[in-house]
């Protein structure tokens, strides 16, 4: 996670590895000061993220809680095209920390520090807007990029644009928020 706009380095965040081989992660950040204005303005997780972690409704959530009012959280995730639903769920975590695979054969993606790769615990679907909304209070948005002349076409190349209603006492930033996620912006 890359974390801009909390001054003079105020964040101290903890990425805390699974002690089982599915090489997914969780994470919790937490700000060494309470006042709003040592919040980021912005988190960005790209390379893909979201789809490895075993619950990704307290990431969203937790990305929601440390971020400033009118901040954003911009991210990619592997949106499959085919799929309808928001979110299906390809691995849980057991009570007693081993991995239960529901989708077989489990899916692993490239990871450059563990040779066996990353587990896939979540497929996402077109319908992923709504879904993180009912995980936290987002407004969010789907960016989908075209641009051959740069070498972008194909598959996967979407950026979910997650934005922080501002609270009433910061009206400057409600103008930017309405900007980003009105029709054709």
């Amino acid at each position: 996670m890359l974390d801009i706009g909390a001054e003079r380095a105020l964040w101290d965040t903890a990425f805390l590895q699974s002690s089982n081989e599915s090489g997914s992660a969780s994470a919790r950040a937490e700000p060494t000061r309470s006042q709003d204005d040592n919040r980021p303005r912005l988190w960005c997780s790209l390379d893909r993220f979201m789809e490895h972690v075993f619950d990704p409704a307290a990431v969203y959530r937790e990305i929601y809680r440390t971020l400033r009012p009118g901040g954003y959280y911009f991210h990619t995730v592997p949106i499959r095209k085919w799929q309808v639903d928001a979110a299906i769920r390809r691995a849980e975590l057991a009570a007693d920390s081993n991995v239960r695979y529901l989708v077989e054969p489990p899916e692993y993606h490239g990871n450059p520090i563990d040779a066996a790769g990353s587990l896939v615990t979540f497929d996402y679907g077109y319908d992923i807007v709504r879904q993180i909304a009912e995980w936290a209070p987002f407004a969010v948005r789907i960016i989908r990029f075209c641009d051959p002349m740069h070498g972008l076409i194909g598959e996967y190349t979407e950026v979910v644009v997650c934005g922080k209603p501002c609270e009433q006492s910061h009206p400057e930033h409600h103008a930017n928020e309405a900007s980003l996620f009105r029709r054709g912006a």
